[in-house]
């Protein structure tokens, strides 16, 4: 089975892509990505990602060989590497459902189906994201991405809304952004305040009455 136009919604699909995004890269050639490779510590994701790939029938070569490496919150452990390797034709399709940007989250994915997009996000998190508390359901109460580009903490806030997330992007040697699992939000007294403002104002007018805005990191519906 190959990545098509029509597979791209494919949920497993989207859950191999969350793991790409985060623990894979590409070798280049005349400075275009051409092969894609998945690296992998943690023995529990390891398998989560060859039975991912076994569901998916797709081909790879694996690789497995000892390494230090460096983990989300940035301490360093020793451990056991497995790298996937994919053929030439289906890591093609695979950048071409990524829009060639490795470690961005496609524009397509946003308009996805919710259970593609609540893949993706389980991936995301399984590669890069740390768990705080536990809530009812075995849920988190928080969780926390990390990554070392701004865009993707963008890309990641952005996914968080759709999901009727709360995500704040702050910065800590890393880019990190805080999700929220709770389902209700709130504006406490000693945030708000007044400012005597004298000019134009604008208003945004959209069919359903409502947008995003950011500010400070922070998104709000209004």
């Amino acid at each position: 089975k190959f990545v098509g136009s029509s597979s791209q919604y494919n949920p497993d699909f989207a859950s191999l892509l969350g793991w790409i995004i985060t623990d894979g890269y590409a070798m280049f050639y005349k400075k275009k990505p051409y092969i894609i490779r998945i690296s992998q510590v943690k023995s529990d994701t390891t398998q989560q990602i060859e039975n991912l790939l076994n569901s998916l029938h797709f081909l790879n070569k694996k690789y497995v060989r000892k390494r230090m490496h460096t983990l989300p919150n940035g301490e360093s452990n020793s451990g056991i590497e497995t790298i996937f390797t994919f053929p030439r034709k289906i890591s093609k399709q695979i950048i071409q459902a990524l829009n060639g940007s490795i470690h961005r989250i496609p524009r397509w994915v946003y308009i996805a189906p919710l259970e593609v997009r609540q893949h993706l996000f389980a991936s995301l998190m399984a590669g890069d994201g740390t768990q705080n508390g536990t809530g009812r359901g075995g849920r988190p109460n928080s969780s926390i991405f990390y990554c070392h580009s701004k865009e993707l903490s963008d890309d990641i806030q952005e996914l968080c809304a759709g999901l009727g997330l709360r995500a704040t992007i702050g910065f800590n040697q890393l880019w990190r952004v805080y999700i929220s699992y709770h389902g209700h939000h709130y504006v406490k007294k000693r945030n708000i305040q007044k400012e005597k403002y004298e000019g134009k104002v604008y208003d945004i007018t959209v069919p359903n009455g409502t947008f995003i805005a950011r500010r400070n990191g922070r998104m709000f519906v209004t």
